[in-house]
């Protein structure tokens, strides 16, 4: 660690004291105002804080009514009456956020979206969930490995089989030393995006089933991210690489959902092997990001509507899954927990519309028209604040 981040990690501890964050030596939680910028009043705990279960029941629950296709079955891009879909691979996010509420409060409203959204999503993709995206086929892998593994429903373990096939397709040596490739028309262009996603769901497909093939992929994927992406001296996970010419070609690219499917990628093989290794590099890479991706209030900075919408999102799923980890030091887990929890409650406070719809951007209202993406995102963080509350490091 860095005396830069050793400093700015005192500064936040200092104001987790003041302010009251939960920390070993004080667990005042962080005072809750009574309603937020749309008027809407802030459900309560017993002990008069901010009830987070409460708040992600209402927000997810509007994403439902909002946005879900009552008779198609996928997530749309807009509310309203329109058959236009979020795209193919915005689709594992939804699912990815029905199975959060679905291990918050296991109802038939969110079983029914899980149930349905197979076939309306393979429908609307053509009959198929394959895509010239190895990207969009890889966040689609963890959603339905995810799906199979809550529900035992054998259509998404055959989702994942299939899934798992047309990602071996992604992988070349002799193109960049490696990787997954972003596309079937982008072969010469490896990236995080691709090699990161899979790498996660190959080593939960090893957990799951136990071929040794699942958990070699998911070595292969992270020992050439670590080799030719990552920057042990900073943790920061460059975007990709592109071979041009001959030569390749590091593509710079910073964007934080590559440090969240990273730290995610660690975290299983960390899990897998227990060589702490991977939790230092997982530890690192959030590092960057609190430094790096963060406002001075601790705020992650806006998103726009589109595919930079779920970016945040993708961050925060993988971040509470290291706040979670009972391994990381308490500084660390001090220090995220308070980043977390501050972005819960600004897009609570500040970025809730009265119809408890959001933007990309958590410190405002939105404005003009509403989309998915933004909302799939914020409510994925709302439920990491209701898991955390459950799991007691939020009070």
């Amino acid at each position: 660690m860095t005396m830069n981040k050793k400093l700015l990690f005192s500064q936040l501890l200092f104001l987790t004291v003041v302010v009251g964050a939960c920390t070993s030596e004080d667990t005042t939680p962080i005072p809750t105002k009574t309603t937020n910028a749309s008027g809407i009043s802030t459900p309560l705990t017993e002990s008069k804080t901010t009830d987070w279960n409460a708040i992600a029941k209402m927000t997810t629950e509007s994403e439902i009514q909002n946005f879900w296709h009552s008779s198609k079955y996928y997530f749309k891009t807009t509310p309203g009456f329109t058959d236009e879909w979020q795209g193919y691979w915005p689709q594992a996010h939804g699912l990815e956020l029905m199975l959060d509420a679905y291990m918050r409060d296991s109802t038939d409203y969110q079983a029914d979206v899980i149930d349905k959204w197979h076939n309306g999503v393979k429908t609307k993709n053509g009959g198929t969930f394959r895509n010239d995206y190895f990207d969009d086929m890889a966040w689609n892998a963890i959603a339905t490995l995810r799906t199979y593994e809550m529900t035992g429903d054998v259509r998404y373990k055959t989702a994942a089989l299939q899934l798992w096939t047309w990602l071996l397709g992604g992988w070349s040596d002799n193109i960049c030393g490696g990787g997954i490739s972003w596309s079937t028309g982008s072969l010469n262009f490896k990236n995080a995006p691709a090699t990161n996603p899979t790498g996660i769901f190959a080593a939960r497909m090893y957990r799951e089933f136990g071929d040794p093939k699942y958990l070699d992929l998911a070595n292969k994927c992270y020992n050439w991210v670590k080799a030719t992406l990552f920057v042990p001296s900073s943790g920061f996970v460059n975007d990709g690489i592109r071979s041009v010419n001959g030569q390749n070609v590091l593509d710079r690219g910073d964007y934080i959902y590559n440090q969240g499917t990273f730290i995610g990628m660690a975290l299983e093989l960390y899990y897998i092997t227990g060589d702490k290794t991977y939790l230092d590099d997982a530890i690192n890479a959030a590092d960057y990001a609190v430094s790096n991706k963060t406002s001075g209030a601790g705020i992650l900075g806006g998103t726009d509507n589109g595919d930079g919408g779920l970016f945040n999102g993708i961050f925060i799923r993988y971040f509470t899954q290291l706040i979670l980890c009972k391994d990381i030091d308490t500084i660390s887990r001090n220090t995220y927990l308070y980043i977390l929890e501050k972005n819960a409650i600004s897009a609570w406070s500040k970025g809730c519309s009265k119809d408890l719809l959001f933007s990309g951007d958590w410190t405002k209202l939105p404005s003009g028209t509403i989309f998915g993406n933004p909302n799939i995102q914020a409510c994925t963080l709302l439920e990491a604040a209701a898991l955390l509350q459950r799991e007691g490091n939020i009070k």
